[in-house]
C-alpha cells in the first residue's frame, strides 16, 4: 500500500551525540511525499543485542514501522500548520553504522564526525529520526508540538535528532490493529495476550482471579528490574500496590504489588481513578474481567532525577541544596552530563574532586567509565578522587550494586543508549587512618603498634573503641581529665563539638620526646599525620581534625618552654632558649602555617606554665 502524505527528505545522518551539524539532504536520491507500508524484516540492535525489526519507508528512507506511523501523524499536523517535516535519516543497518563508526575512528570520511559504536545507536533500534530542523519553522514547531506525538529531543547538541519511544495519539498509515486491551504510554506497554517479542516483560497475574489475568504483561524496551508479587511486597524492593476496590474479588488483589529495585529511575504510582497529572500513565485493563471495574485503572511513572544510598546522592538535575556537591561532567559527551553532580553531607568533609583528564596527583582516585558507552574513549580518563585518608573507600561497578557495600546509582536519562542503566558507585567505611608513623583506628588497637585508647566517657557516639597507634618512639598517654603531671600534653578537641566532656581531653607524651605533636585541620607537609575520625560522630568538625608528628633535632628537644616552631624551621646556631618550664611537644604549630587548629591551645599551655612559674 502506498499512502500519499506530505513527506520529503533523505541522506545519511548522524546519531545521538554524533556530529556538530545537521546532515546534508541529497534530493536526487529520494522519493518525496510517500509512505510505503510494504514491510520487510531486518535486524535491529538495542544496547548491543540483536532483535528482529519491522521496517517500512518514509520519505524514501527506511523507518521502523511504529516510529513511521507516529512520525506520519505528526508530519500531517505540521503540514496543516504550514510546516514541512522531512526525514533525513531513519533506521540504519549494521553495515551503515559500521561505516559511520569507521569514519569517526579513522577520520577519513564523513568529516570525522562522532558516531556510536555499531549496535548501540538508537537509529539501529528504530527509535531515532534525524529531521530537517534547519528548514524554516521546523525546529520551533517541533519544540512546541513534538511531545504531543511522543517525540522528544534527546541530544542537546543536535537539534535535528528526535526519538519516539511510544505515546502520542496513535494511528498512522501503516498502523496495525492491536488487541483492544493493549495499551502503550511512554516506556510502558500493557499487553493482555502474552509478552511482546523483543521486550522485557513481567507477568501481572492474580491466580485467584479466574478472569483471564494469566496472559497479562507489562513490557518495556529496557530491563528496569521490575518484579510482580501476588503475595505481598518483595523484601528489599520498592513496591507499589496494584488493586481495584470495586473488583468483585478485591480481597485477593489486596496483596498484589509491582516492585522496582531500590534507587530505580522509575518512580511508580498506581491510580484507580484515571491517569495522574504530571506522570506518564499506561491503562491496565482486562476486558474479560466480569465487572469491568478496571476501566479507569492506570500504572504511572515519573522519571527520577536523584538517587541516594543514605550517604551519597547522585543528581541528574543539578547540585542538591545543603550538601557538598562536585560536578561529574564529561564535556566531550553531549548527552547532558553537564547537570550531573555527586553530593555528600558537608559534615563528612569528604573533599571529593572530579577529573576528566586523568587521576589527580596525590589523591586516591577511582576510574568512572562504561565500556559499552558509545562515547567510551572520552570516558576512559574520568576519575572521582578523594584526599588521602578519606573515611570512605570507593569502587566502581558496571554490572549492578556490589553486595555488602553501600552503593549509589550513577544514571543519566538522556544517555540510556550508553548503557549507564547498571552503573553504581559503591563505598565501604574505613576504620584506619594512617600517615607514616601515626595511625588512628576506630575499631580497636592495631597489632604490632603501640596504641593508646582515646575515649571520652561522656560522649557515647562510638568513641569507646578508638585508639591512636604509633611506631614512633613516643610513649603515648591519654587523659580525659586534664593534662597529666610530668608529661607534655596536647589538648584534642574539634571546633564546635556539641557533645560534652571534650574540654579536658589531652594526648600526652614523655618529656623531651624525639617527636613533637600538632593538631591541624589538614595534613601538614613533611609530617606524619593521622586523621582523627569516628564515623558515628561527624558533628562539630571532627572530620577535619588531624594529629601530626614532626621529628625534632636534639637541639629542639629542650625542657625550656618555647612557642611552637613551624614544620620547616630549625633553630639558629647559638640561639638561646627561653629558660622557663618544660615542653617537649609542639602543640600548636606556627601561626602562619595554614590549616592548623588556632594557636590558642599552645598559647594557653605556655601562659599556664609561665603563671605557675611566677606563682612559685
Amino acid at each position: 500500500m502506498v499512502v500519499a502524505v506530505v513527506l520529503a527528505g533523505c541522506g545519511v545522518g548522524l546519531d545521538e551525540g554524533e556530529g556538530e551539524r545537521e546532515p546534508d539532504l541529497n534530493y536526487s536520491t529520494i522519493e518525496q511525499g510517500l509512505v510505503t507500508c510494504g514491510t520487510r524484516q531486518d535486524t535491529g540492535y538495542r544496547n548491543g543485542a540483536a532483535f528482529t525489526i519491522t521496517v517500512v519507508t518514509a520519505d524514501g528512507r527506511p523507518v521502523e514501522r511504529d516510529t513511521a506511523n507516529a512520525y506520519a501523524v505528526m508530519q500531517q499536523a505540521a503540514a496543516e500548520a504550514g510546516v514541512t517535516l522531512t526525514v533525513v535519516s531513519g533506521f540504519r543497518t549494521m553495515a551503515e553504522q559500521q561505516y559511520l563508526y569507521a569514519c569517526y575512528v579513522n577520520c577519513n570520511c564523513n568529516s570525522c564526525n562522532l558516531a556510536a559504536r555499531p549496535g548501540y545507536s538508537n537509529h539501529q533500534s528504530g527509535h531515532a529520526l534525524d529531521l530537517n530542523t534547519s528548514a524554516p519553522g521546523v525546529y520551533n514547531w517541533l519544540s512546541a508540538n513534538a511531545a504531543r506525538f511522543g517525540f522528544s529531543r534527546t541530544v542537546p547538541s543536535e537539534p535535528w535528532h528526535w526519538e519516539w519511544w511510544g505515546g502520542g495519539p496513535g494511528g498512522g498509515p501503516c498502523a496495525t490493529t492491536p488487541p483492544s486491551c493493549d495499551r502503550a504510554a511512554g516506556l510502558f506497554t500493557f499487553s493482555c495476550d502474552g509478552p511482546e517479542a523483543g521486550k522485557h516483560c513481567v507477568k501481572l497475574e492474580e491466580p485467584a482471579d479466574p478472569d483471564t489475568w494469566g496472559d497479562n504483561y507489562l513490557c518495556t524496551a529496557d530491563d528496569w528490574g521490575l518484579r510482580w508479587s501476588f503475595a505481598g511486597p518483595i523484601e528489599g524492593m520498592d513496591c507499589t500496590g496494584v488493586h481495584e476496590s470495586a473488583e468483585p474479588l478485591a480481597s485477593v488483589w489486596a496483596d498484589n504489588f509491582l516492585c522496582a529495585p531500590k534507587q530505580s529511575p522509575l518512580g511508580l504510582a498506581w491510580s484507580s481513578a484515571g491517569p495522574l497529572a504530571g506522570r506518564t500513565c499506561v491503562h491496565l485493563n482486562e476486558p474479560a474481567d466480569q465487572a469491568n471495574s478496571w476501566a479507569d485503572n492506570y500504572l504511572c511513572y515519573s522519571k527520577v532525577g536523584r538517587f541516594t544510598d543514605g550517604v551519597l546522592t547522585f543528581s541528574t538535575v543539578g547540585p542538591v541544596d545543603g550538601l557538598e556537591c562536585v560536578a561529574v561532567d564529561e564535556p566531550s559527551d553531549p548527552n547532558t552530563w553537564a547537570d550531573n553532580y555527586l553530593c555528600s553531607p558537608k559534615e563528612l568533609g569528604l573533599g571529593l574532586s572530579w577529573s576528566y583528564a586523568g587521576a589527580v596527583a596525590g589523591q586516591d582516585c577511582t576510574n568512572v567509565a562504561e565500556s559499552a558507552e558509545h562515547n567510551a574513549p572520552v570516558w576512559a580518563d574520568n576519575f572521582l578522587c578523594a584526599p588521602p585518608q578519606s573515611p570512605l573507600g570507593f569502587s566502581w561497578h558496571t554490572a549492578g550494586p556490589l553486595a555488602g557495600q553501600r552503593c549509589v546509582r550513577w544514571f543519566e536519562w538522556s544517555d540510556l543508549g550508553g548503557s549507564w542503566g547498571d552503573n553504581w558507585l559503591c563505598t565501604v567505611p574505613l576504620t584506619d587512618f594512617s600517615g607514616g608513623g601515626l595511625t588512628f583506628s576506630s575499631d580497636g588497637p592495631n597489632q604490632g603498634q603501640a596504641c593508646v585508647a582515646v575515649e571520652e566517657p561522656e560522649d557515647s557516639h562510638g568513641w569507646a573503641d578508638n585508639h591512636l597507634c604509633t611506631t614512633l618512639p613516643l610513649a603515648l598517654e591519654w587523659s580525659a581529665h586534664g593534662p597529666l603531671p610530668s608529661r607534655d600534653c596536647l589538648q584534642v578537641a574539634a571546633p564546635g563539638e556539641p557533645h560534652p566532656g571534650w574540654d579536658d581531653d589531652y594526648l600526652c607524651v614523655q618529656k623531651a620526646a624525639e617527636y613533637g605533636l600538632t593538631v591541624a585541620s589538614a595534613p601538614l607537609p613533611g609530617q606524619d599525620c593521622a586523621r582523627w575520625y569516628e564515623a558515628e560522630d561527624t558533628s562539630g568538625g571532627w572530620p577535619g581534625v588531624y594529629v601530626c608528628a614532626r621529628f625534632l633535632p636534639p637541639e629542639e628537644r629542650t625542657t625550656a618552654l618555647v612557642p611552637p616552631a613551624p614544620p620547616s624551621k630549625r633553630p639558629v646556631p647559638g640561639e638561646k632558649p627561653v629558660p622557663e618550664g618544660g615542653l617537649g611537644v609542639v602543640t600548636g604549630g606556627c601561626t602562619s602555617a595554614p590549616g592548623l587548629v588556632p594557636l590558642g591551645l599552645a598559647a594557653l599551655l605556655w601562659w599556664r606554665r609561665r603563671r605557675r612559674s611566677a606563682v612559685a
